[in-house]
């Protein structure tokens, strides 16, 4: 999102990864063992910083700042955000001051206390987003371009995107990440396991005559290649399946004649349309003259539930959606 000409982005994805000018560790200066995001970034940085934070003292909502150590950025800030909404607000903010006093153009900031500390990922989203927003807003800031929120989590991702929408509304301008590029790397003890992304929605002509919707349909990439690495050839082929599994658990393809939505009255098929946008589903004619509806198990589930729904007042009961 743009939000007062600073790019602030919502990565799902291990903080460990970055290579921002600024990365934030969230920690209660006492316990570097467990598991949890600040062992991670604490093991990368090296046993120095490590060192550095024992019997470190801050006051609430300050933030302690060391060498960056092993960690490939130029600062590490600590904060503690002692389990509470309001500190952590507090800590945003402080966190966009201190980026801008100290030169730095990008920071990493992870999701502090949604996971050790135990906060609901929805608290802490409109904590920390509402910190941010208030060090961003108004500060005509001259340094700072880039911040990231990591999300190590998928249902801590959610949260935040979910409530970013509602702290910066129509101030955000929303863009779509980059699609995946296919990879050939072949190599020994490599393998590539070709697993389907999440399809990109259809374009769909507005007209309603069927077989010019399904001649126009456009050819859509639906592959992505996975580049796994491993220590012998079993393991490998162990992780190539696991992947696959885990894609075919979440995944569903579900198909229906097109004489069922002959039945349809104009307003059913906008509905249906619109659920194949906003699902991002793929749709696609298949060499037996039906239609093949492929994505996320629940947006295809959801879009068949939709399909017997106008069947169904139409009288057309027969076949799924």
């Amino acid at each position: 999102m743009a939000v007062n000409g600073i790019q602030l982005h919502l990565a799902f994805g291990d903080i460990t990864n970055e290579t921002t000018d600024v990365i934030v560790n969230s920690t209660n200066f006492i316990d570097f063992q467990k598991n949890g995001v600040c062992k991670d970034i604490l093991t990368k940085a090296g046993p120095l910083i490590q060192g550095q934070l024992k019997g470190a003292r801050t006051a609430s909502g300050q933030i302690f700042t060391t060498s960056a150590g092993g960690f490939p950025c130029k600062t590490i800030m600590h904060v503690c955000g002692e389990r509470s909404p309001n500190i952590v607000k507090t800590l945003a903010k402080e966190i966009v001051v201190q980026c801008e006093r100290g030169h730095y153009q990008s920071v990493a900031i992870p999701a502090i206390c949604a996971g050790q500390g135990g906060l609901d990922p929805n608290v802490v989203a409109k904590s920390i987003l509402e910190g941010v927003k208030e060090g961003v807003q108004g500060a005509n800031l001259q340094y700072l371009r880039n911040i990231r929120i990591v999300l190590l989590k998928i249902k801590v991702f959610l949260a935040f995107k979910a409530v970013a929408q509602q702290v910066f509304g129509g101030n955000a301008q929303l863009t779509a990440p980059a699609p995946l590029v296919p990879i050939s790397i072949p190599t020994r003890g490599h393998s590539e396991s070709a697993i389907p992304t999440r399809p990109r929605a259809v374009s769909l002509p507005t007209t309603y005559d069927l077989s010019s919707l399904l001649t126009s349909l456009p050819v859509t990439e639906d592959k992505a290649a996975f580049l796994v690495i491993g220590d012998c050839d079993k393991d490998v082929s162990d992780a190539c399946r696991e992947l696959q599994r885990a894609y075919d658990s979440q995944c569903s393809t579900q198909s229906f004649h097109s004489d069922e939505i002959k039945h349809l009255t104009k307003d059913e098929l906008d509905q249906l349309l619109s659920k194949v946008h906003s699902l991002h589903l793929q749709l696609s004619a298949s060499s037996s003259g039906e239609w093949v509806v492929k994505g996320l198990k629940d947006g295809v589930n959801e879009g068949g539930e939709t399909d017997t729904t106008c069947t169904s007042q139409t009288g057309k009961r027969e076949g799924t959606g």
